[in-house]
């Protein structure tokens, strides 16, 4: 099971424009984003947010990881399906993402 997420707008049509970013990534990793964002209990939380204001608390989430690397890896699914690096450089992408379209609306599936 993984999450994915989509950037999308609305343009005033019957439907709501994506903006082609796809973003996808194990749920094993769910407990990191939970302890990183916590405002928004992860990810999920972000289901209908605007980008902009999701950027500022992907932010600060990626700032505790790099603050705490060490906690965070102590999440590492054992599994193997998903890492404190590859979630890191993940979501520093997704904010990339974010920042570069900030009225855009983040759509959460599972």
């Amino acid at each position: 099971m993984s999450y994915d997420i989509d950037l999308t707008i609305d343009a005033g049509g019957p439907e709501p424009i994506n903006l082609g970013f796809y973003w996808n990534y194990t749920s094993n990793c769910v407990p990191m984003w939970r302890r990183a964002m916590p405002v928004t209990d992860g990810l999920a939380g972000m289901d209908g947010m605007q980008a902009g204001e999701a950027a500022a608390i992907l932010a600060a989430g990626i700032s505790a990881m790099k603050a705490y690397p060490d906690e965070y890896r102590a999440l590492n699914p054992e599994n193997g399906w998903g890492d404190f690096e590859g979630q890191l450089a993940e979501l520093e992408r997704l904010l990339a993402e974010c920042r570069r379209a900030p009225r855009a609306r983040i759509e959460v599936s599972r």
